[in-house]
């Protein structure tokens, strides 16, 4: 089975850590600073004939106490500017990422039209390097939306739930994959992010084309406990790696291996839509099973 993603610490919750901390350890130093002076007080008022040294010894906690306070406060305080400027600079990352990819995203569905019509209009023989060219696009576009995902992984405005009928997303799914056979068997309504469910299924068909050579991939349909189960099957060539690592970022399981964004994001998104990713065991390709709430049953 697949992981379900653990929800990253993110820098804000360091920030509020890093506060948390210095604040509990400028109370214990302070504390312990003024318990000894009262310590040394005390001492003095039963000992007068060593007033001298108490004296002394007061003087030295005093000020040892107030340069350790000193230096915490330094060090939280440089600490905590520090991860605020990370913060700020990560979600300046992230408005990068959010406009780089957006701003690609135009021409390259352009481009993508345009040779949707060259293979429409060029003879049959030339149809294969215009298929190529459709794949490539297709693929650039898969990549823009992984990275946009992962750039802004935790964006409280990312998923937006609907009915989704996965008959109508395969066939617009299907469409990126010239030469790969997209086979559906049943039809349900799915309560989904659009734009999340199609990444999540053009990943996995990615993933099977490119890395397992596949040339069909079938999608069967049944509902358990009010929930849509789709079965993910192809006939590639399986999968060759650490089970235990399916999923992991960037983990490379072999040469020929992808970097596991793809795994990574639909796990992380279907997770996120109340649904689940798990290995389907062993067998011929790479079978995996996912799962969405059925319309009606939230």
């Amino acid at each position: 089975m697949i992981s379900k993603p653990a929800q990253p610490s993110t820098q804000k919750v360091a920030f509020a850590l890093v506060a948390i901390w210095l604040f509990l350890t400028l109370a214990l130093a302070s504390w312990w600073m003024i318990h000894g002076l009262r310590q040394v007080g005390m001492l003095s008022a039963l000992e007068p004939a060593l007033a001298n040294q108490f004296r002394a010894q007061h003087r030295m906690l005093f000020s040892e106490g107030l340069a350790f306070i000193a230096l915490l406060l330094l060090g939280g305080a440089s600490l905590l500017i520090l991860l605020f400027r990370e913060i700020r600079r990560a979600e300046e990352m992230k408005r990068f990422f959010a406009t780089f990819t957006h701003e690609l995203k135009t021409p390259l569905a352009s481009l993508r039209l345009q040779a949707e019509v060259l293979q429409e209009d060029l003879e049959p023989s030339a149809n294969p390097l215009v298929g190529r060219l459709l794949e490539d696009a297709s693929r650039l576009e898969l990549q823009l939306d992984n990275a946009l995902f992962l750039a802004t992984a935790n964006g409280a405005d990312q998923i937006h739930l609907e009915s989704i009928s996965i008959q109508v997303l395969v066939e617009r799914v299907r469409s990126n994959f010239p030469g790969l056979s997209v086979l559906l068997d049943g039809e349900a309504f799915v309560l989904a992010d659009r734009r999340a469910f199609e990444s999540i299924l053009k990943n996995l068909i990615q993933n099977a084309r490119v890395h397992g050579d596949a040339t069909e991939v079938s999608l069967s349909i049944r509902r358990e406990n009010r929930m849509i189960w789709i079965s993910f099957r192809d006939n590639g060539i399986g999968f060759q790696g650490d089970l235990a690592a399916v999923g992991r970022l960037f983990h490379r399981h072999t040469t020929r291996s992808g970097s596991g964004i793809g795994l990574h994001l639909s796990n992380f998104l279907l997770v996120r839509m109340g649904g689940e990713l798990k290995l389907a065991g062993e067998g011929k390709g790479f079978p995996l099973d996912l799962s969405l709430p059925e319309v009606g049953t939230s």
